[in-house]
């Protein structure tokens, strides 16, 4: 049964963070991806959204609250009446922003939540209480496996199970990005998991930035963090600090100045960026570089998604990746195994330097960009969105 016209997808996004990271990039994308299902989408978040302006059908209806600190931080500062009262308010703010669209549409309404910590998903659950669920479906997209969600982890089986019986059968959807992540999670709660494309993947065209002579140009995107390898680019930055020679092909690194690395010259040069760039400069980089330096933890990432990964494989750059993680996943199922490195290794930077220029490498590349583009895309995004819905037979 395919779905009406009138059907909206309503996504409840607990925080845009200004732009930052890939939460309104996504968000934009499931909304092209809705529209070419015939859909309407809408979205609801905080005030604080940090935006200069919301895009037209988004509104900021949704009680600002201290649940994005997380339970562990509020408990540990002992804010459990914050706590306890913003999961209200939070609740409160999503049950009438569910209920002004069901007023105004007559269709069915896909409640769609992929960015959340335990207390928002309890909330939301809170606020399923309270709606008349003959038009409402939950879907709810998990990108961390249990061991990785802490000791809350309970709390996120417990209320998801809860929200599925709420919902009825065939309107609650567990939701995933990662092939390795959806038997974790299928075990986890008792139900299959449906694995969704990583609809940001447009690459724009235009103007790179200028590079040196000689050179590999490796960026570090994203946030500094230590599972994202910061340790790992600090050591590279140490063994090229010094030694320069003449003739040789040099190292360049561009990473963010929250990274504490200084500016140097040598086999290795750093140059720094702004911690935040613009939507324009993000993509300028991505179109500058010769390789993407991925260096995540492994326990981290072993079954978690990295939209940078996708971006890279989306633009035909070179990944470099850590072993035991979702990319080298990616890329041993395309054949494309080199590139999963060992950064202990004492050559690495030779290494790194070798992969960027390797002409085979590149084509190997190019045809995983051809399949891997071929389901994670906006227009897969939409097929996988419309087979979410229940047939007539049921779920």
């Amino acid at each position: 049964m395919p779905a009406p016209a009138s059907f909206t997808l309503l996504s409840i996004v607990p925080a845009l963070e200004g732009g930052k990271g890939h939460v309104l990039g996504y968000q934009q994308a499931v909304g092209r991806a809705a529209t070419l299902n015939g859909w309407h989408h809408v979205l609801a978040t905080p005030p604080g959204h940090g935006l200069p302006q919301l895009p037209p059908g988004w509104h900021a209806s949704l009680a600002a609250t201290a649940l994005d600190a997380g339970l562990p931080a509020l408990i540990k500062r002992g804010r459990i009446w914050a706590l306890l009262k913003g999961i209200g308010s939070f609740a409160d703010s999503v049950a009438a922003a569910v209920r002004r669209e069901l007023r105004e549409s007559p269709g069915d309404c896909a409640i769609f939540v992929e960015s959340f910590n335990g207390p928002q998903l309890l909330a939301i659950c809170l606020a399923a209480m309270r709606l008349d669920r003959a038009r409402l479906h939950f879907w709810i997209l998990f990108r961390q496996e249990p061991a990785a969600m802490g000791f809350g982890w309970p709390l996120y089986v417990g209320v998801a199970k809860w929200l599925a019986r709420l919902s009825g059968p065939g309107r609650f959807r567990l939701l995933t990005d990662s092939e390795p992540l959806r038997a974790t999670l299928s075990v986890a709660f008792g139900r299959p998991a449906h694995v969704m494309p990583i609809p940001h993947t447009e690459v724009s065209e235009g103007a790179t930035f200028a590079k040196r002579e000689g050179e590999v140009l490796c960026w570090w995107p994203g946030s500094s963090r230590p599972e994202k390898g910061l340790d790992v680019v600090r050591d590279l930055a140490k063994r090229g600090a010094t030694d320069r020679q003449d003739g040789r092909t040099t190292l360049r690194m561009v990473v963010s100045r929250a990274s504490g690395l200084q500016p140097q010259e040598g086999l290795v040069s750093v140059d720094l960026v702004d911690d935040v760039l613009s939507p324009q400069d993000y993509q300028q980089w991505l179109r500058t570089a010769d390789a993407i330096l991925l260096p995540y933890s492994s326990q981290r990432y072993r079954a978690s998604t990295s939209g940078i990964f996708a971006e890279c494989i989306a633009a035909g750059k070179i990944p470099l990746v850590s072993r035991g993680t979702w990319m080298a996943f990616e890329l041993e199922k395309y054949g494309v195994d080199e590139l999963v490195c060992d950064w202990a290794a004492p050559d690495i930077v030779t290494r790194i330097i070798a992969a960027a220029q390797g002409e085979p490498l590149k084509r190997k590349i190019a045809a995983m960009q051809s399949a891997f583009l071929g389901f994670h895309c906006e227009e897969s995004y939409a097929h996988e969105l419309q087979a979410l819905i229940p047939q007539e037979s049921g779920d």
